[in-house]
């Protein structure tokens, strides 16, 4: 947390304890747009997160290098706008990061199931998603929240969190 952000102890306790829980993790962040992921990478980068983009400028030879780096353990943190929302099958991908607002409930859970698929080859189990969430609203419509998506039953909501469990007996995503 940067010095000058104010943020009371239990807040910086709560994010503290998911930073612990993802640090080194392979994990894909979706950002608003270009300039937002490209801002993202640099901050990355400069706590030496090694964080790639991949957007329209990216070459299809650039793209597909970065996402067979991703999968291999090498680049940790893969950032993207849509291109990694649709078509993009990564399951040695840990956690999903979503930073922007989302009005579609078939997007939220197609960008969410990046992160979903087990992967046999890395014995992934589990899946953390994280959705950033602002007070944003378009025109009379709320964004659509990862809790939104899925059975009420098994969804807890915090003051600032959602947790959700046994997706199917298997994912867990926060």
């Amino acid at each position: 947390i940067p010095g000058n952000i104010r943020i009371n102890d239990v807040k910086k306790q709560e994010l503290d304890a998911i930073h612990k829980m993802i640090a080194g993790k392979r994990t894909a962040i979706l950002g608003i747009n270009v300039d937002h992921i490209l801002g993202v990478e640099g901050e990355l980068r400069k706590q030496g997160i090694n964080a790639a983009s991949i957007h329209g400028e990216v070459s299809p030879d650039e793209r597909r290098r970065i996402l067979e780096s991703h999968a291999r353990g090498e680049t940790q943190v893969v950032l993207g706008i849509n291109i990694l929302g649709r078509g993009w099958d990564s399951p040695e991908t840990e956690v999903t990061i979503h930073m922007r607002p989302n009005y579609s409930g078939r997007r939220v859970f197609q960008e969410f199931g990046r992160g979903l698929r087990p992967s046999p080859s890395t014995g992934k189990k589990e899946a953390i998603a994280i959705q950033l969430v602002d007070l944003f609203a378009k025109r009379n419509q709320s964004a659509v929240l990862i809790p939104h998506i899925f059975d009420p039953e098994f969804v807890l909501h915090g003051a600032s969190i959602g947790i959700q469990h046994n997706i199917s007996n298997r994912e867990r995503a926060i």
